[in-house]
């Protein structure tokens, strides 16, 4: 019997998206003794427990997450905004969600910004990257300070 067009029609249609589909990673390791989940391309998803008071960019597309335990998490998305527009937006979005600016070091090339509220930071990246922008956020237990030290 000779496959008739629907039948190749509907192999194809189930191949294509097979074909066109970003791919999908999952990565688990142990990295000084903790356990590393890794989470790219279409397999990333922000976590459901993900702080709904950090800034998330609208229209950019998530492209990994990394959980790294004890309230660690990495996430970072790809945007057609600039880097400057992409920080700003960021900047306002924290603030307004009542974050307190923190120090940060400088990074070479990128937008850092450092963030904190109750017993949480952030830490904030955002650079140019193959015609796109890259926005890393790090999400961390807050730094301690020690007994004495300046809070400002």
């Amino acid at each position: 019997m000779r496959p008739t067009i629907l039948s190749r029609l509907a192999v194809l249609a189930i191949a294509m998206p097979a074909a066109f589909a970003v791919p999908a990673q999952t990565v688990s390791l142990q990295r000084a003794g903790e356990h590393v989940t890794i989470l790219m391309g279409a397999a990333a998803i922000l976590p459901a427990d993900f702080p709904g008071d950090v800034f998330v960019p609208t229209g950019a597309t998530l492209v990994r997450v990394e959980s790294l335990g004890q309230d660690r998490v990495v996430v970072e998305f790809t945007s057609d905004q600039a880097p400057d527009a992409l920080a700003a937006a960021c900047a306002r979005s924290m603030a307004e969600a009542g974050w307190s600016p923190a120090t940060v070091e400088a990074v070479a090339g990128a937008h850092a910004q450092a963030w904190e509220k109750d017993e949480r930071a952030v830490l904030v990246a955002a650079w140019a990257e193959a015609g796109a922008t890259r926005l890393r956020l790090q999400l961390l237990p807050r730094a301690r300070r020690p007994a004495g030290a300046d809070k400002s």
